[in-house]
């Protein structure tokens, strides 16, 4: 009885291990804000990501994506 429970518990928390590897946040700042108006010119959507390409104009004028 006990090695019903404790064989599946063990089994789903060592499951969820690669997924909290992930998502790390080592690339992100999450005390900046990067704030910008442009034309979204591609959606793509990879499970379980999605890329959105943008293009904008810099302070120059010059559009850049």
């Amino acid at each position: 009885m006990r090695l019903s429970v404790v064989l599946p518990t063990a089994a789903g928390l060592l499951a969820g291990l690669p997924a909290a590897g992930h998502h790390s946040e080592a690339g992100y700042d999450a005390n900046s804000v990067a704030a910008f108006e442009g034309t979204v010119t591609h959606y793509g959507w990879r499970n379980p990501h999605v890329y959105i390409t943008v293009e904008a104009t810099d302070e120059s004028g010059e559009i850049v994506e």
